[in-house]
C-alpha cells in the first residue's frame, strides 16, 4: 500500500487539494487490493474509495469506503467538499464525467497525467520480489518448453504445451495472449499462433508472460527447428548483439532515447533498419506496458528501481524474423536480468 506521505507530496507537486482516481490499477496499486470500485479521491487528511454493497465492510487504514449507487452519487459528494482545486486522470476524463464535473462547485480542475504512473514506475523491495517470481516462472517455462518442441507439431499446440507448462508452474493467468510464430511467420512481430505445422529449418519465436499476484511478466525467444542457415545465424547474431549493447548501456541516468539510437545505429551499420513495429522496451508491473516506453523520441532518463523489458528485433517479410526479449532490474550500480533463460540460438 502506497504510502500517505508519498501521495501528500503528489498532491503539493500537482497544486491539488484532492486527486480523483479512476484506473483500476491505479488504485490497486494505491491501496493494494484489487478492487472493483467507482473511483477514489486523494485527500491529504483520508482517502475516499467508492465502492458498491459488496465492500462495504472493508476496513483498510486511512481509507474510508463510501457506498454509492453510480458516479452521480460520487460527484454528490464531491461537490459537497467545495474543494477548490481538484485533480482528475486526464486519459479518464469522459464526455459524461466532465459534464458532472462542470456540475460541481469546484473552483478549479486539472486535468493531470501520471500522478499515480509516476509512483509506479519506481518499484519497491516487495514489488521486485514478485516481479522477480514472474520473471521466473517464465524463464522456467521456456526450459521446459524447449523439451517438448518437436516438428510436425502445430504453432497452436506449442502455444498449448507453453500455456499449461505456465500454470503448472504457478502462473494464474497469461499476462496477454500468447505470441507464438513459425517460418516465415516470424516476420509478424505480434502474430498469434496458428494452425501452421512447424517444419525444418523454421524459425520459432515465442512471446508470452504470466501473471503472479497481479504483476506481468513478458520475455521473447527465437529458436530454429533443426539446422540453422547462415542467414538464419547473421540475423540472430545482429539482433543478440543489439541486446547486449543496449544492455550494457542500462544504469541510472541514461536517456531511453540513448539505447534507441545506439540500436538504431547498429542495425543500419548491417543494413537494416528497425521497422517502426514496437519499441525497444517498456516498463513492466502492474500493467504489461508502463511508462518508460523506450522509444527513440523518449527522454525519460532511467532510474534505479525501474523495471524495463529490452526487446530488439528485426523483421524480414517472406523470411521470418528474430526478436529476443529480457526482464531487466534497472539498479544503483547497473542492472539485473530477471529472466534468465538461455538466449543462444536453439536449432531442435
Amino acid at each position: 500500500m502506497t504510502s500517505k506521505a508519498i501521495i501528500n507530496q503528489q498532491l503539493d507537486q500537482y497544486a491539488c487539494e484532492g486527486m480523483l482516481i479512476f484506473d483500476d490499477q491505479n488504485i490497486e496499486y494505491l491501496t493494494g487490493i484489487p478492487l472493483l470500485t467507482r473511483g477514489m479521491l486523494l485527500l491529504k487528511d483520508e482517502w475516499i474509495v467508492f465502492v458498491d454493497r459488496r465492500y462495504s465492510e472493508l476496513m483498510m487504514e486511512y481509507v474510508r469506503l463510501v457506498t454509492v449507487n453510480n458516479e452521480d452519487d460520487l460527484f454528490k459528494m464531491i461537490d459537497q467538499l467545495a474543494l477548490k482545486t481538484l485533480g482528475i486522470e486526464k486519459k479518464h476524463l469522459t464526455q459524461a464525467r466532465q459534464r458532472r464535473i462542470d456540475a460541481c462547485k469546484v473552483v478549479n480542475i486539472k486535468r493531470v497525467t501520471s500522478f499515480v504512473e509516476s509512483l509506479r514506475m519506481i518499484k519497491t523491495e516487495t514489488e521486485i520480489e514478485i516481479v522477480k517470481k514472474a520473471a521466473q516462472i517464465a524463464s522456467e517455462t521456456y526450459k521446459l518448453l524447449l523439451k517438448e518442441i518437436q516438428k510436425g507439431m502445430s504453432e497452436k499446440e506449442v502455444g498449448e504445451c507453453l500455456e499449461a507448462i505456465l500454470s503448472e508452474k504457478g502462473a494464474k493467468k497469461l499476462s496477454f495472449s500468447t505470441i507464438l510464430v513459425s517460418g516465415g511467420r516470424t516476420a509478424l512481430p505480434h502474430g498469434l499462433p496458428s494452425d501452421k505445422i512447424i517444419n525444418d529449418g523454421d524459425f520459432l519465436t515465442v512471446d508470452y508472460g504470466c501473471l503472479y499476484n497481479g504483476y506481468c511478466s513478458d520475455m521473447t525467444r527465437t529458436l530454429v527447428i533443426g539446422h540453422a542457415t547462415e542467414k538464419q545465424r547473421n540475423l540472430y547474431g545482429i539482433v543478440y548483439q543489439a541486446y547486449q549493447m543496449a544492455l550494457k548501456m542500462i544504469r541510472p541516468g541514461i536517456r531511453c532515447s540513448e539505447i534507441v539510437k545506439t540500436v538504431d545505429d547498429l542495425f543500419a551499420y548491417h543494413g537494416y533498419y528497425r521497422e517502426n513495429v514496437h519499441g525497444l522496451g517498456h516498463g513492466i508491473g502492474l500493467s504489461l506496458h508502463e511508462s518508460p516506453i523506450i522509444t527513440n523520441d523518449q527522454p525519460m532518463k532511467l532510474e534505479a528501481g525501474m523495471v524495463i523489458t529490452i526487446e530488439p528485433g528485426l523483421y524480414i517479410e517472406g523470411f521470418g524474423g528474430v526478436r529476443i526479449e529480457d526482464m531487466i532490474l534497472v539498479k544503483e550500480d547497473g542492472y539485473e536480468v530477471l529472466t534468465d533463460a538461455p538466449k543462444h540460438l536453439f536449432e531442435i
